[in-house]
């Protein structure tokens, strides 16, 4: 993973000056697809598998979410509950949505936040 840079959206370079050989843990997981050219494109890949992996980030989406659309903080089993199906949909952010907009507690009274005109136009 050292040596390695982006550049842009989902381009990687290689900086040679930059790397220290070997595997690197991550996470508890260890990463080693070797130290040059299109190995070191998967540790990146790898790398964010990682990290995608485990529940924080997909919770943290949700709720962030969740509380834009929805003026309260999701209970804890909703927010497991659609940080799992989440994750379980490889993180579709389309699929998130559909959940939070077609729950009942959006359409609860007074639960929804003001939503302006391009966001209502988006929600259909």
């Amino acid at each position: 993973l050292t040596g390695w840079s982006m550049r842009g959206y989902n381009s990687f370079y290689y900086n040679r000056g930059y790397h220290i050989a070997g595997a690197k843990t991550v996470l508890g997981k260890k990463i080693s697809n070797g130290n040059s050219g299109n190995q070191g494109m998967q540790d990146a890949y790898d790398l964010v598998d990682v990290i995608l992996a485990r529940n924080e980030p997909s919770e943290f989406l949700c709720d962030k979410i969740w509380r834009y659309f929805i003026n309260e903080a999701p209970k804890p089993a909703t927010l497991a509950l659609l940080a799992q199906r989440f994750r379980q949909d490889g993180y579709d952010i389309r699929s998130l949505m559909n959940a939070v907009l077609r729950s009942n507690v959006f359409y609860a009274k007074g639960s929804r936040r003001s939503l302006t005109i391009p966001e209502l136009l988006l929600c259909g």
